[in-house]
């Protein structure tokens, strides 16, 4: 799954990852992203294995986000595997890396 809130952002990430024949969802920002990650795991039993996530949206940003996802599937959906979260932010500073590694974002 894309998540973010920039159109042209997700198009592009979108067209690079179906030339390798892959499944991928879009969501504009996190509280959509946090609905498409409870709806797969409660009506199809399964969860995303990467979800690239911007950390700068309006609403629900990346951080917040991923600390729900990360509750959601330890919480009530234990038996499903933790998708691997990717930030994919232009904002790089030291304070957002840290901030992003604590909430269980695994790659910056």
């Amino acid at each position: 799954m894309i998540v973010d809130d920039d159109f042209f952002g997700r198009i592009a990430l979108k067209t690079v990852l179906e030339q390798y024949q892959l499944d991928v969802h879009l969501a504009v920002e996190g509280q959509s992203a946090i609905d498409q990650v409870k709806h797969l795991a409660k009506e199809s039993g399964c969860s995303f294995d990467l979800i690239l996530m911007d950390l700068q949206m309006q609403g629900v940003g990346g951080v917040q986000a991923s600390q729900a996802i990360r509750k959601f599937m330890s919480e009530e959906a234990c038996d499903l595997q933790q998708p691997y979260i990717c930030c994919i932010t232009v904002h790089n500073t030291l304070k957002d890396k840290m901030q992003a590694c604590s909430v269980g974002i695994d790659a910056f």
